[in-house]
């Protein structure tokens, strides 16, 4: 769904765009939903589809059962920090600005902060328009971050876990 509303409304000629990346940095798997390269930020992109009410209380997220659930916001950070060590070590200096994006428009949260980094469904369109607002000129070195990126991608998850399977003769 994301994949979509970024085709439909993000230039394209300004704008790089990489889909689920699995990287991994200092022996530490992270994943990053979507990552869009500009000329002068970087924008990772964690996704949520949660649908149905939540509420977010003390710094964390709650289905509307009272059932914890873990804080998207967490992620980002955890991400962004992963990938400053990665960059780091290729001596590579960009900006992060990490957002999280729930995208289905039957997701309400009661108690949403004002001031985190989340884009709800009804903010989509106006985040991709100030997006494309901005001045990017993509060049070379835009486009070896991406070719990077995609390389450090790891084809197969560490976390697939397969059925043990006991054969007999």
């Amino acid at each position: 769904m994301f994949d979509q509303i970024i085709e439909k409304n993000l230039d394209s000629r300004k704008f790089l765009v990489l889909n689920d990346l699995l990287l991994e940095t200092n022996s530490t798997n992270f994943q990053i939903d979507s990552f869009i390269i500009s000329e002068s930020t970087n924008f990772p992109c964690e996704v949520k589809n949660f649908e149905g009410d939540y509420y977010f209380e003390s710094d964390q997220f709650f289905a509307i059962n009272e059932t914890e659930i873990q804080n998207p916001l967490d992620q980002i950070k955890r991400s962004d920090t992963l990938l400053r060590q990665m960059f780091q070590k290729k001596k590579y200096s960009t900006s992060l600005k990490s957002n999280v994006f729930f995208v289905n428009p039957a997701f309400t949260l009661y108690q949403a902060p004002m001031h985190k980094p989340i884009i709800y469904p009804t903010q989509l369109t106006k985040y991709f328009e100030e997006l494309n607002a901005m001045p990017s000129v993509l060049n070379e070195n835009h486009y070896k971050l991406a070719d990077y990126l995609v390389k450090e991608h790891k084809i197969t998850s560490p976390y697939t876990r397969l059925p043990l399977i006991h054969m007999s003769n």
